[in-house]
């Protein structure tokens, strides 16, 4: 709701990046639930292109969601 003003009605695409893959396919889905369906008519003003980026490549967001050493394999 903090970006809207910003970002309702552009009439260039703001593009989203993210390393969930699944959130890609969420506009294509034919048969929505009550939260999606909730959700997609939220966000049907706006302008957007949702790219997959793997975690290993989205260092900002890898960051945020993998804790400092995680990829480094225990002897465990």
């Amino acid at each position: 709701m903090h970006w809207q003003p910003y970002l309702i009605w552009t009439k260039d695409p703001f593009f989203i990046e993210t390393n969930y893959e699944n959130l890609i396919y969420w506009k294509s889905l034919k048969k929505l639930n009550g939260r999606m369906a909730r959700w997609h008519k939220k966000l049907q003003d706006y302008n957007f292109k949702i790219t997959h980026i793997t975690g290993k490549i989205n260092t900002p967001v890898d960051t945020l969601s993998r804790p400092n050493g995680s990829d480094i394999p225990s002897d465990d």
